[in-house]
């Protein structure tokens, strides 16, 4: 069986592997970080790195693949609307998890109808 493993692009998979970990590590931060410490400047790099830096770069990453790989468009059509549905259920994942912090009293200070 001959070997048909694909060369991994080490410098693709970096950008893309810290893009994912600031972008979990700005939404840690946002849902369990005391707003005491949001201006420490390890959260601000964190929140600069992870807010628009991130996404951006991993969809970059993630675009420039695309020239190359073997998928035809309707495979690459269902991979994206998987990827943007997946995205808004864990957005709403995120808000009712953040409505049950609020209704229970652990984050009185931010309110919900603003």
């Amino acid at each position: 069986m001959p070997n048909t493993t694909i060369k991994r692009n080490e410098m693709a998979d970096l950008l893309k592997g810290f893009a994912i970990i600031f972008m979990i590590a700005i939404h840690i931060f946002e849902l369990f970080l005391n707003s005491e410490y949001h201006h420490k400047p390890l959260t601000q790099t964190v929140f600069v790195l992870g807010g628009p830096t991130a996404a951006a770069i991993f969809m970059m990453v993630m675009g420039y693949f695309i020239e190359f790989t073997k998928k035809n468009r309707q495979e690459l059509a269902k991979r994206g609307v998987k990827l943007i549905l997946t995205g808004f259920i864990l957005n709403k994942l995120i808000n009712i998890n953040l409505l049950i912090h609020i209704f229970d009293g652990r984050l009185p200070f931010i309110n919900p109808l603003n």
